[in-house]
């Protein structure tokens, strides 16, 4: 961290070859272009190297680390062609792979700490006696930066980018720069701080002191690496496998393509999306106080979600793994949700699958069942449905039936039906929503109904979130007229509403959806950042207290090849995306649907 090139010399070694990192990808994606591939080696080789270094503290270790960090950026190629700031990107994987081999050497010289060190993710700020252990702290809150932030400060700060470089590589005005990475200063001062470092502002401002160039052989070292013919795995290689099945969810900051799943009752609608119009802004509406919700039932504070067929529990960290019963996986139960205080699950089976015939699986009829959480069998039918959702005390369900026809149709209008039922009596009432719009959450305090009405046509379909009243009424549109947006989930105090926004397709490629998070009563949209490229969002949720949201991703890997598979994962993190964590990741054949639903209690 105190080591000082020549001044310039980061800039002249990018000036000799400007080409984008983006294109620089795309040829050795395409081509296997190694020159390209060196040249994205030695542009960005002293970042990762610094954030090695500062982390893993031995020289030798921070090289294996910088080392693998290259290697899993070779395998992901194909998935950042778009990204953003490759640097940025490179800074998360370097923190991680260096925690990594750090820890594995504490485990080695210390056995009586390896648990800590297996679990702790930075040095502690206690033990911070040296300005080595100091830039680890620091390194430590750049990588929980959100990545409105992250980017900023590994750009300017890490990679001595002027604040106008800077801008032109994320494509952002300069004043967004300079605001975001003013800010980004004030949060990294205030989380020191807060850590007992004595001198933040010290501590920030050391992250803009140069590092050192790589050694002369290290890029010959990575191409080595990278072109080695089949064989025994090296320990670089082993490490940068282990980075990327611990940290898949960091490993692509692109767009996410193609979702599907996102809403149970909306899937004929989200294979329309391609054809989508750009989302426009939501309206401004009028500040309102959100209502006062009822005491929260305490629940369990566990992950339910469809694992490969079969409804399971765990817990926010990923471990506590419990099936709920073979019985469900054999009627094929999907779509589970607990009930607010955890007692209860409702899930929706198919009587009569589908099989090979003709058709979507949509076309089925699906059954919403509800059952005691530690029970057998398939509880109480209480009818056709599609999508639903738990009333606040946890009595009622409201859901939503409809049907479609086979294909996109020419007319997205779907003839949807809606009713409560109670979950101890089994009896249903009529619930008189529009029959355009799906349920997909119920407020705390019981008054509204969120709702996604669809509408348009398969050239240009709309999808719009709203909060209804449960009289049926309109009581306030959360997203714009024109756009697609999915499945709102409404958070625990009522204030956001967490969401799947379409975008259109650029450059030829495949349409983007993301997740967003909106503000009910200002309109104000936060996309949900870092979710991983390429992906396919399947659901979401709020954790109980709303301080953290949950999604689950899927992606094909090695597409077209005998060596195809699906790879599947659940993601925590904080609503803007930051301080993600993996609590799950799967890898099945193509054909296994695997991790399909999420929900939170």
């Amino acid at each position: 961290m105190t080591d000082t090139p020549p001044a310039g010399w980061l800039r002249r070694l990018r000036a000799a070859d400007p080409t984008p990192d983006a294109d620089l990808l795309r040829r050795f994606h395409a081509r296997a272009d190694q020159d390209a591939f060196e040249l994205l080696v030695r542009r960005h080789a002293p970042v990762v190297l610094r954030v090695c270094r500062a982390v893993a503290r031995d020289p030798h270790r921070a090289e294996d680390a910088a080392q693998a960090v290259f290697l899993v950026l070779a395998r992901r190629a194909g998935a950042l062609a778009g990204v953003g700031s490759l640097p940025a990107w490179l800074a998360r994987v370097a923190y991680r792979a260096a925690t990594r081999v750090r820890a594995r050497a504490a485990r080695a010289h210390a056995p009586l700490a390896a648990a800590a060190a297996v679990h702790s993710t930075a040095p502690d700020p206690a033990a911070a006696a040296s300005a080595a252990d100091l830039a680890a702290v620091a390194l430590a809150e750049v990588d929980r930066l959100p990545a409105c932030y992250h980017a900023p400060v590994v750009l300017c700060l890490l990679d001595g980018l002027t604040q106008a470089e800077a801008a032109a590589r994320l494509g952002w005005p300069s004043g967004t720069v300079a605001g975001r990475l003013a800010r980004a200063k004030v949060v990294l001062r205030d989380r020191l701080a807060r850590r007992g470092v004595s001198a933040p502002a010290t501590a920030v401002a050391a992250l803009a002191t140069a590092g050192a160039p790589a050694p002369a052989r290290f890029t010959a070292d990575v191409l080595a690496a990278v072109l080695a013919p089949p064989g025994p795995a090296t320990p670089v290689q082993l490490l940068a496998q282990e980075v990327v099945v611990a940290m898949t969810p960091f490993l692509s900051r692109g767009p996410v393509w193609a979702a599907a799943g996102l809403l149970a009752a909306a899937t004929a609608a989200v294979a329309l999306a391609a054809a989508g119009p750009n989302p426009q802004p939501p309206p401004a509406v009028p500040a309102t106080a959100p209502a006062k919700a009822s005491p929260a039932l305490r629940g369990p504070n566990r992950i339910l979600v469809d694992r490969a067929g079969r409804l399971t529990l765990i817990d926010p960290d990923g471990k506590n793994e419990t099936r709920l019963g073979e019985e469900l996986a054999k009627a094929m139960a999907r779509g589970g949700r607990q009930s607010p205080d955890g007692k209860r699950v409702a899930f929706l089976v198919v009587p009569n699958p589908p099989g090979k015939t003709p058709g979507r699986f949509f076309l089925s009829e699906f059954r919403l069942h509800v059952r005691d959480a530690g029970a057998k069998g398939l509880g109480t039918d209480l009818g056709a449905a599609k999508a639903f959702a738990w009333s606040p005390d946890g009595t009622e369900l409201a859901a939503t039936d409809f049907t479609v026809t086979d294909g996109p149709p020419e007319k997205l209008e779907p003839a949807a039906t809606h009713f409560v039922a109670d979950v101890r009596t089994g009896r249903k009432t009529a619930l008189n929503l529009p029959a355009d719009h799906v349920v997909s959450d119920w407020s705390r305090d019981g008054k509204y109904l969120v709702t996604t009405r669809l509408r348009g046509t398969k050239d240009a379909p709309s999808a719009r979130v709203y909060l209804m009243n449960r009289d049926g009424t309109e009581h306030k549109a959360v997203t714009g007229e024109k756009g697609f947006a999915l499945g709102g989930r409404l958070s625990p105090d009522g204030r956001r509403v967490l969401y799947a926004e379409a975008e259109s397709p650029k450059d030829g490629r495949p349409p983007a959806h993301r997740l967003v998070v909106a503000d009910v009563a200002t309109g104000a949209v936060t996309p949900v950042g870092g979710v991983p490229g390429g992906v396919e969002v399947q659901a979401y949720c709020w954790s109980p207290d709303g301080r953290r949201v949950a999604y689950t991703y899927r992606r094909t890997v090695n597409p077209g090849t005998t060596q195809a598979s699906t790879e599947a994962g659940i993601v925590v993190c904080d609503p803007d995306g930051g301080n993600a964590a993996a609590v799950l990741t799967d890898d099945h054949p193509t054909n296994v649907g695997t991790l399909m639903h999420v929900d939170w209690r």
